[in-house]
């Protein structure tokens, strides 16, 4: 009599093998989701930058203000020079928003200069809680040009 079934070793076998590709799989997988989340995250961003300038430049002569929130914040708003919300926006993915500047304020003029005030570089940093990976813009003070880093 034959017996069509698997021996407890091939069975054995079979799940040391997925074991061993989920141990190489899973970790890697966490890092790309990790990855992909500041990606878009650092888009929106830069959207809301650019967003940002261009109100500016379409309002006329009105500043439009642009405040990334401090020190590890979630959040981006863009308001009018009366302090009107134009637009605010929360980053996905546990994603945060930082910059090098204290009150993380950015005015745009009409022309598209950026001021930011103070004496920082324009560096806004986008994270993901607890992990370490970044990435940063930087804000052209005089130009009011946005530069990925």
């Amino acid at each position: 009599m034959k017996n069509k079934g698997f021996t407890l070793i091939e069975m054995m076998l079979t799940i040391a093998i997925i074991l061993v590709l989920l141990a190489i799989g899973v970790p890697l997988y966490f890092v790309m989701k990790g990855n992909n989340g500041v990606n878009v995250a650092e888009k929106i961003v830069l959207a809301d930058i650019k967003r940002a300038r261009s109100t500016a430049a379409s309002q006329g002569s009105a500043t439009v203000n642009l405040t990334l929130a401090v020190s590890g914040g979630t959040s981006v708003k863009i308001t009018d020079g009366g302090g009107n919300l134009v637009w605010q926006e929360t980053l996905p993915y546990r994603a945060t928003v930082a910059t090098d500047w204290g009150n993380g304020l950015v005015t745009f003029q009409q022309n598209g200069v950026a001021n930011i005030g103070g004496p920082a570089n324009g560096i806004v940093t986008v994270s993901q809680q607890n992990a370490t990976i970044t990435r940063q813009i930087k804000i052209v003070t005089f130009t009011g040009g946005i530069l990925e880093q």
